[in-house]
């Protein structure tokens, strides 16, 4: 792994970490579900592996709430 390839990890691990303490607040600021985040997560374009690791839910319990969000028409 190069300079360029750790610095990009390390970006995206602080960007992850930025975007899971919005949600945070934004989860303790107002009456938001998680699944309503992990919609709006989706939507703009985050696959279920991104969003478990922002979330630090599993894949498999985020692919699952996606199935239903899509399912239910959320």
């Amino acid at each position: 792994m190069d300079n360029n390839d750790k610095d990009s990890e390390a970006i995206l691990t602080r960007l992850d970490a930025i975007l899971c303490l919005l949600v945070r607040q934004e989860q303790a600021r107002e009456d938001v579900t998680t699944r309503e985040i992990i919609s709006a997560l989706n939507k703009v374009g985050l696959r279920d592996a991104e969003i478990a690791k922002i979330l630090g839910k599993s894949r498999g319990y985020i692919a699952s709430e996606l199935h239903n969000i899509r399912k239910g028409g959320e």
